[in-house]
């Protein structure tokens, strides 16, 4: 399934999702600049917004079946993927551009290991936030994580475990086969 994005500002009002109820009115009126995606990437709708320097999510099944502690695991497997995608496409165009000596596209790429991520699941959805690891903090030196560093990669992971599948299929073993692929 190709993942879809839609955003609009969180002042729009309460009930638009999980994400939106669970900020109080009043806050997210003091940021007025703050907006929520929505996303749809494997078997579930992200709807993914910020507070402060955290990334914050809440996940639903597609098919709107109730969550189970299954699916924030899954969650929390597919949220650790992130950045991966993103590190092999570097990698070939840095092999790419060495073959045909060009300087590769610049391509901005995060650490697979760069975030904290914390999962939950409640009643209704799989509730979560997404921060800066502690060592990838002080590397960053401002601490700070935004909704735009996060959208693409969150939008890659299935590439990335397509990828995954195709290569494991093949019978070739190495990085890209891991557990939970």
């Amino acid at each position: 399934m190709k993942p879809s994005t839609i955003r609009f500002p969180l002042s729009l009002g309460v009930g638009l999702s999980p994400l939106a109820d669970s900020l109080k009115l009043s806050q997210y009126r003091r940021m007025e600049d703050l907006t929520m995606t929505i996303i749809e990437a494997s078997d579930y709708r992200f709807d993914v917004g910020t507070r402060g320097p955290i990334v914050t999510f809440s996940a639903v099944r597609i098919d709107r079946t109730d969550p189970s502690p299954d699916d924030e695991r899954l969650i929390k497997e597919y949220l650790e993927d992130l950045g991966k995608w993103e590190v092999v496409i570097k990698a070939f165009s840095n092999l790419l551009g060495e073959a045909v000596s060009k300087p590769p596209p610049s391509i901005k790429t995060f650490s697979p290991g760069a975030y904290r991520i914390e999962a939950k699941v409640d009643e209704e959805y799989v509730r979560g936030r997404i921060s800066l690891a502690k060592e990838e903090r002080w590397r960053r030196r401002e601490g700070s994580l935004s909704i735009d560093e996060i959208l693409p990669q969150l939008k890659n992971v299935d590439k990335w475990r397509n990828l995954q599948r195709a290569i494991s299929s093949l019978g070739i073993g190495g990085p890209f086969t891991h557990a939970g692929a």
